[in-house]
């Protein structure tokens, strides 16, 4: 009697996933995989899990079946489609026993040490092909894993996936068998620690706010939601744009403003930039002017000397960056590079309603040095910007509560 491995296929049924995979488990001896998953109603309340899985399992086989089962398994490699890897150990295998023979029928003995250099070099190439092919079935399964498979869900880049892949590893065991229950609460703690630690700006300390960011992105109602936030902690504000170039702009930007009652002025040039500041200083006398500079393209060099024009006037507290969740961190990065004599203190990710998944946002995170300080997802002025703590973000991604908050 010999103990042997085999791949069985079997259906499995309960109540729970949770139960299903514990019946799973037990039947398995080793790693599994689950080729289908059905839900049926067993009547108005309840339902059942039904999955179809190929699993382990360690049997005895007598020598006869044995016999039998290794003749059966040679017919059925046979008339499977191989691969480029299977038919290059094939090939292998047919050169050894090509060379054992020759080793063999041969009485000369300077004949025989070339031969056995030959089988050793022949017996290393099969034992490499035999790696190659051992690690590329491995990275099927942990690519076809439930674990990795929600990393996708979720739309984080295969890039970071190793660095997850190892980690829950190291912590959980094969990646194969986890199931949802096992890695979500994991996956939650370790995103947030990957996440830069959040510290939040004090708005009322900022006195000068500029905005800077491409036509398009959001800049105006954004400032104005700033504007909303500091006028509910009883400080007074006043908004200059000097982005006149958008058709309308101007128009909608004072309609926002008429709501707020507060004062916006429009700025043409570095000179009237000037004015406009210290009219709102000297004269309106208010807590907060935010500004709202020239958008258009900044990869255009006439857009970015204007821009440097209007900072070296305005030399605000805080001056933030702002995009939209779906912008490319390359892009980012060449405009940051191109903005170099004007200090960013931070960014602010603007349309994460306009995407179905934040994958993009950690990104984000993970490449930008800059720190993300506010988030927007929507028009409403008072609701729809956001301060993205760890958990928030965490939150968000996993899409376990999208309630958000209005942090200042």
């Amino acid at each position: 009697m010999t103990n042997q491995l085999i791949e069985k296929i079997e259906v499995f049924k309960a109540e729970t996933k949770k139960e299903l995979h514990k019946k799973i488990r037990e039947a398995s001896s080793g790693p599994y995989k689950i080729t289908d998953e059905r839900v049926r109603r067993l009547g108005i309340f309840k339902k059942q899990y039904e999955v179809t899985a190929v699993i382990t399992k360690q049997v005895s086989i007598a020598d006869g079946r044995q016999d039998f089962a290794e003749r059966l398994e040679e017919k059925i490699l046979r008339e499977r489609p191989k691969d480029a890897m299977l038919l290059k150990k094939e090939k292998l295998l047919e050169m050894l026993a090509a060379g054992a023979e020759l080793a063999q029928s041969t009485p000369l003995l300077e004949e025989k040490k070339i031969t056995q250099a030959d089988f050793e070099s022949l017996r290393a190439e099969l034992a490499a092909a035999n790696k190659q092919l051992s690690e590329k079935l491995y990275q099927e399964r942990i690519a076809s894993s439930g674990f990795v498979r929600f990393l996708k869900k979720i739309g984080i880049d295969s890039s970071y996936h190793p660095r997850f892949i190892k980690q829950v590893q190291k912590e959980l065991g094969a990646v194969e068998s986890l199931h949802e229950d096992d890695y979500l609460p994991w996956l939650r703690l370790a995103i947030g620690k990957s996440i830069p630690p959040y510290r939040p700006v004090i708005l009322k300390q900022q006195r000068i706010i500029s905005l800077i960011g491409q036509t398009g992105v959001g800049k105006t109602t954004t400032l104005v939601k700033l504007g909303w936030q500091l006028l509910e902690q009883g400080e007074t504000v006043g908004f200059i744009t000097t982005d006149t170039f958008r058709s309308g702009a101007v128009e909608q930007f004072q309609g926002y403003a008429d709501k707020l009652e507060a004062e916006l002025i429009v700025a043409k040039s570095p000179e009237e930039l000037k004015e406009a500041i210290d009219y709102l200083t000297f004269v309106s006398g208010v807590d907060h002017i935010l500004i709202d500079t020239v958008g258009r393209n900044y990869f255009d060099a006439e857009t970015i000397a204007e821009l440097d024009a209007y900072y070296q006037i305005i030399q605000p507290d805080l001056t933030c960056f702002v995009f939209n969740a779906n912008s490319s961190t390359a892009d980012i990065q060449l405009i940051l590079g191109k903005l170099e004599n004007i200090p960013i203190d931070g960014f602010i990710v603007t349309k994460l309603d306009e995407t179905a998944l934040l994958g993009n946002y950690y990104r984000f995170t993970q490449e930008l040095t800059q720190p993300i300080l506010w988030v927007t997802d929507g028009q409403t002025i008072s609701e729809h910007i956001h301060m993205p703590s760890e958990r928030w973000v965490t939150d968000r991604l996993l899409e376990t509560d999208h309630k958000g908050g209005n942090e200042v």
